[in-house]
């Protein structure tokens, strides 16, 4: 069975945060994809092809400290990175209203949901497991590179994840040049929202955003991460590089 989907068509004003009926969307387009791997096995015989020179590169750990040194556990790897992000979009969102700066969580979710909803052209001519692992990856570097910018100005993130790990394991498996080109496209879409005079950058000198950095210097993170234990998830791995070794190119 091959996965196949369709744009979906949103009104102009739904610049709001991804609503539960689109996130809905997402997961099953995620458990589609998932599915159809499973009866097509396309992903993981790639996978199983390049593993040799996938792993010289990297070496996943699990809970226990034990390698993760098989194609089966770099596909649960996979599957588990996919599967996070409706989780942390989720939990991001619910933060943002909680607090009053939707303002600042918004847009970025906006543009998570629609790398899903509404893939890039950059990544067309991708299918199932290897189109969505394209679309998590904008999605995680999206946070990742927020949270820099967020953390350089005000010394705290956006949100309490670091998927910084686990987006190198996914940059080395979705191989140069192509997750240089995602990246480019992620670091211009951020510098752009977060531009000097924006609508966004204004926000961030507003009372709730600063109250919401000063709550959070002063209290950590604990309530968030008590509610929402997905931000706490960095997928239990760790980064081993080994020497004069190079990562293949899934695509």
């Amino acid at each position: 069975m091959l996965f196949q989907r369709t744009h979906v068509e949103r009104e102009p004003e739904a610049d709001l945060t991804p609503t539960g009926e689109e996130l809905r969307h997402i997961r099953t387009l995620i458990s589609q994809a998932i599915e159809a791997e499973h009866q097509s096995g396309l992903f993981l015989k790639v996978l199983k092809k390049n593993f040799d020179k996938l792993h010289g590169a990297i070496a996943l750990l699990g809970r226990d400290g034990r390698l993760m040194a098989t194609p089966d556990n770099l596909m649960d790897f996979v599957i588990a990175y996919i599967r996070h992000v409706p989780d942390f979009m989720e939990a991001v969102g619910k933060i943002g209203e909680l607090h009053n700066i939707q303002a600042v969580t918004t847009p970025f979710l906006r543009i998570i949901g629609d790398f899903f909803l509404s893939p890039p052209q950059l990544v067309e001519g991708h299918t199932g497991l290897d189109a969505m692992l394209d679309e998590a990856y904008l999605a995680h570097r999206i946070i990742e590179e927020v949270n820099d910018h967020i953390m350089a100005r005000f010394g705290i993130p956006l949100a309490p994840m670091d998927m910084t790990t686990a987006n190198l394991v996914v940059h080395s498996l979705i191989g140069e040049p192509f997750a240089n080109d995602l990246d480019h496209a992620v670091q211009y879409s951020v510098e752009m929202l977060l531009m000097r005079g924006t609508a966004i950058d204004n926000y961030l000198c507003s009372d709730a955003f600063k109250s919401y950095v000063g709550n959070h210097q002063s209290s950590g993170w604990g309530e968030e991460l008590r509610r929402y234990p997905c931000l706490a998830s960095n997928l239990s791995v760790e980064l081993h590089f080994a020497q004069g070794r190079t990562s293949k190119n899934l695509h």
